[in-house]
């Protein structure tokens, strides 16, 4: 409580203008008389923007400020290259930058090199206008670097790789899950950098067997590596088995040709692994299983989503991994009895998060949920289409811990589970249960009446649900990120309203196939919603180009879809004039032409994602659209009657363009 009153303290005086006058000693004396120490504590937890005002308050406030800004998180705001180099000019002593989805340019971040000496971690995401040229100058500069983090940057490639591990030969943490990030990039990493520990090269394709083992021949240290979709075979395998023994964390999602023969061997070498995923991996079966069971005795997060597994695997984890806590046994062919298994003879520390979704339990399953899932934290039961009423009781009763529940596709469902779930979940924050068309307000309104601490709901398809269920949802979870209500039709724009005006934090906004949502619900997402990212109001058939000129307002939006609508030219030359950041867009089926295109082609330069189809765009626009949208990854055409490009003329677009797949 102290610690409270002391923030509102703060907060008031960053937002009142100096003064001779000596600060009230219910707050700010006392406040003033404490240690450093405690001062840096405290501060920590005030945003970026009140550390910021805070310096000129007094002498004392600014010479602890630039203490506590060592470390600056822009990752939660939308600024410009201008205000990053702006605040690192001022703070020359930061050791932590996190630029986010920020869409700095090159020589922005080419200037920011000079000006930051001692920086020790970088992290910029999803930015296609910095370059090799403006990375390796910036890192030229950083020789403390420690943790660097450049993701889905679509033009960094192994040059910028390779000069960065010449520069920051003290990098532990990295990870460039990057395109055009290839073997050469692993073997300058390999000779440059012999500190490295946790390396996450997720999606580079281009990287092979070749440079697994450039990086793990200078590597040894390293304990986290993630692999995911990278076209490996059991050669990287054995060498990881031999090189990199202190390995605790792999990651192999998706590497479809390694074989049961590769991973077994992976599992002897390397015996202190406590986290494995094989998500996707046709090749693992029990046998698989059982090999890391019995000689990573020290498992502690196993995800077997979409494996070929069986009831006997689930023998193996519980009886060899007494420390299991995290288990994805989804789209398995596991049964009740070996998720009755898994949790019975969970170890001294429990399960904390489990995943069993599309598994049909049994009985004696959700007794021994209720009997020793006590720790579990997160449960995931979609489409355990047998569930009950009667069971989710059980469950809650027993599970005061539950953070996370996923009852989506579980049809028998009714009110009485959430009033169960608002009655003992009191800790609940993320809730999914779409698909169930027998919940109605009644449930929802008792659920949020016991879990206001609610980040994220869906509610996709659950029909019953009306604008009264919004409203109560709206006053008791303030602080909701995303919402999910697609499909329930009796909401109508008063309900998207009330969420708007009263959950401010919401980031995410699914509410297509309503036609009773208009311009008037759309204008109130325009002015409330001021942190919102993404939104789909895919086939609100009534949404025109009034609503659209609303969106244009939010200056956060990354990710639009707007398919079957009433949208025009004109409306589509707004929003993207007006969101020039946008990485996403969907304005299929909607009566627009080559001036949309057009439009789209001058003012968003990253786009990465387009849907134009059914629409009355032309050869012109497309390839107005392919010349100068130079990061598009997708662009889906079809359906177009004036598109008349043959399969060459489109394979030597793809052929030309550097991104587009």
């Amino acid at each position: 409580s102290f610690f409270r009153f002391d923030s509102l303290v703060l907060e008031t005086m960053a937002t009142t203008p100096k003064s001779p006058v000596s600060p009230p000693s219910r707050g700010g004396g006392r406040l003033l008389q404490l240690s450093p120490e405690l001062f840096l504590l405290m501060f920590e937890y005030l945003p970026f923007s009140t550390q910021w005002k805070l310096r000129g308050v007094c002498r004392r406030l600014g010479v602890h400020c630039p203490r506590i800004l060592s470390s600056v998180d822009f990752s939660n705001s939308l600024v410009t290259g201008e205000v990053i180099t702006v605040v690192s000019r001022t703070i020359s002593n930061l050791t932590l930058l996190d630029v986010g989805y920020n869409p700095i340019s090159s020589e922005s971040l080419a200037a920011l090199g000079p000006l930051l000496p001692k920086l020790q971690r970088f992290i910029i995401e999803r930015n296609n206008h910095i370059s090799d040229e403006g990375l390796s100058f910036a890192c030229r500069h950083w020789p403390k670097l420690s943790t660097l983090k450049v993701d889905w940057c679509e033009k960094i490639s192994n040059r910028s790789a390779c000069e960065i591990s010449e520069n920051a030969t003290a990098l532990k943490i990295l990870s460039m899950r990057c395109r055009h990030i290839g073997n050469p990039a692993m073997e300058a990493l390999g000779l440059n950098c012999p500190e490295l520990v946790d390396v996450d090269l997720g999606y580079n394709t281009a990287t092979t067997d070749a440079g697994v083992r450039f990086l793990a021949q200078g590597c040894s240290k390293l304990t986290s590596l993630n692999l995911a979709r990278l076209g490996i075979t059991d050669v990287g395998l054995d060498i990881l088995a031999v090189r990199c023994t202190r390995l605790q964390c792999i990651i192999l999602d998706r590497c479809e040709r390694v074989t049961s023969a590769g991973l077994e061997a992976l599992a002897a070498g390397c015996a202190e692994l406590s986290k494995v995923s094989l998500g996707y991996l046709t090749a693992v079966t029990d046998s698989t299983v059982e090999a890391f069971a019995r000689s990573c005795p020290k498992l502690r997060s196993v995800n077997l989503h979409h494996c070929s597994v069986t009831d006997r695997a689930a023998v193996a984890l519980s009886g060899y991994c007494p420390e299991l806590q995290v288990v994805n046994i989804a789209y398995t062919r596991m049964t009740g009895t070996g998720v009755s298994g898994l949790v019975g003879c969970s170890g001294q520390l429990g399960l904390t998060e489990l995943t069993v979704s599309y598994i049909g339990l049994t009985t004696d399953a959700f007794r021994s949920l209720s009997s020793f899932g006590a720790t579990i934290s997160s449960l995931w039961l979609e489409g355990c289409r047998d569930i009950t009423d009667a069971d989710v009781d059980s469950l809650a009763s027993h599970l005061p811990s539950l953070t996370s529940v996923c009852l989506s596709w579980c049809d028998k469902l009714t009110d009485s589970s959430l009033r169960v779930l608002g009655l003992h979940s009191l800790r609940l924050k993320v809730l999914h249960i779409s698909n169930v068309p027998a919940i109605s307000d009644a449930g929802l309104v008792a659920v949020v009446s016991g879990c206001p601490r609610l980040v994220s709901l869906d509610l996709d398809k659950c029909i019953l649900i009306t604008d009264e269920g919004l409203r109560s949802l709206a006053r008791q979870c303030p602080g909701l990120t995303f919402l999910n209500v697609d499909y329930c039709k009796l909401v109508t724009a008063d309900g998207i309203t009330a969420i708007t005006q009263n959950c401010t934090r919401l980031s995410t906004l699914l509410a297509g196939h309503n036609e009773a949502i208009t311009d008037r619900g759309v204008e109130a997402i325009g002015s409330y919603s001021v942190c919102l990212t993404s939104i789909n109001l895919d086939s609100c058939h009534n949404i025109s180009d009034v609503g659209v000129r609303a969106l244009a307002n939010r200056k956060t939006l990354t990710s639009i879809f707007l398919p079957h609508n009433s949208i025009t030219d004109l409306g589509v030359q707004v929003l993207v004039a007006a969101l020039p950041t946008l990485i996403n867009l969907n304005i299929g089926s909607n009566p627009v032409s080559d001036e949309a295109a057009c439009a789209i082609a001058t003012f968003c330069p990253t786009l990465s994602t387009l849907h134009v189809g059914h629409t009355l765009m032309t050869n012109t626009g497309i390839e107005e659209i392919v010349q100068h949208c130079g990061f598009l990854t997708s662009l889906f055409f079809q359906g177009c009657k004036g598109i008349t490009l043959t399969q060459a003329q489109v394979l030597e677009m793809t052929r030309r363009h550097r991104t587009l797949q």
